[in-house]
This record gives C-alpha cells, structure tokens and sequence, in this order.
C-alpha cells in the first residue's frame, strides 16, 4: 500500500463529508452533524425555538430535511435517524418533492427502502404533507418506475391517498392461465 495514496484519499473523503455536513447557516451545520451521529434528541434541542432555514442546501444539494431522510436511507436504518426525521418534520420542516437535489424525486427514493425504519420515514413524510401522486419532470409519477417497492408500501402510499391502478397482463399475454401476471400502477 502507498502511505501517500492512502492518506490523500482519507483526507480527500474527510474533505467531502465536512462540505455535506456544511449548510450557510451554522445551527444547521450543527443539527447535520448530529444527524450523522444519530443524535436525534441533540437534534431535538437543536431544532428547538431556533429559526431555521428549512430551504438552505448543502454541497450536494440536500436541505436538511432531505439530509435526515438520505441518512436513514443510506447511513444504515436506525431508530435513531427516523427520529431526527420526526424532529425535524416537528420543527416545521416541509417534506417538499426536491429535498433531496432536483435530480432526485422524494418518493422514488424512498420506495426502495425496503426496511422497516425506511418505511416509517415514508409514513412520517405523507403524514407531515408529502404529496404520494407526486410526479416527475416528465409528468410522471415515480411510483410507476419503482421495482424495489413491496406490499407494506403499497399499503403506506394506498392509506395516504395515491391513486392506485391494478392491471392484469394475463389476458394480454395468452389468456389462457398458461401466464399470470399483472401489476400495480400509481
């Protein structure tokens, strides 16, 4: 191993996790850096009467908001990091479609969670006003697009109002029984 190599590329991935951690507002700075501890009642206290900037993103285009749900989805599935989605949602953060960067829509994200706590956070943000019929840049709603999701999804997006469309491919594709398929479309 190259010592150069290897502490440059440290250094170089240190670099990176200050700038996503890093929001123009410091107290944000500090509830990100909570967040990547799992510090949810830090979070709370944080959050707590202070004036935030729900709107502000970091390097890479997050709000906070979306940095808490990133966390959950991506920095392993705990309890903890549910709860400083719960907090901020709490503080009056809005689970707006693009918290996550304009490149990545807040549902189709979050419906490959498949886990437990992946789950939770998707009932948190339909219940604090997450639109489940959300679309698309191209008019499309990314429930449509998503192989990853599972039955108690469907059954989270289906209690929070997503128009949901089942199709049966059977009779289109021999008609005969020879052949079951189908789909749920939203």
């Amino acid at each position: 191993r190259n010592f150069i190599g290897d502490f440059s590329s440290g250094l170089s991935r240190s670099i990176r996790d200050q700038r996503r951690l890093h929001y123009a507002q410091p107290v944000l700075t500090d509830i990100a850096r909570a967040l990547r501890a799992g510090d949810a009642p830090r979070v709370q206290e944080l959050a707590r009467g202070a004036t935030l900037d729900f709107t502000a993103r970091n390097s890479m285009d997050l709000t906070i908001l979306g940095f808490a749900v990133d966390q959950v989805l991506s920095n392993g599935p705990t309890a903890a990091n549910v709860a400083g989605v719960q907090a901020l949602l709490d503080a009056g953060a809005r689970p707006d479609a693009d918290i996550l960067g304009p490149d990545k829509e807040l549902l189709e994200y979050m419906l490959g969670g498949n886990t437990p706590e992946a789950r939770e956070t998707l009932r948190l943000l339909l219940q604090a006003g997450a639109d489940p019929n959300a679309t698309d840049k191209r008019e499309q709603r990314p429930l449509l697009f998503s192989t990853y999701m599972d039955l108690p999804e469907l059954e989270i997006l289906a209690a929070h109002g997503a128009d949901l469309a089942l199709y049966s491919l059977t009779k289109y594709v021999g008609g005969h029984s020879d052949l079951v398929a189908g789909g749920v479309v939203g």
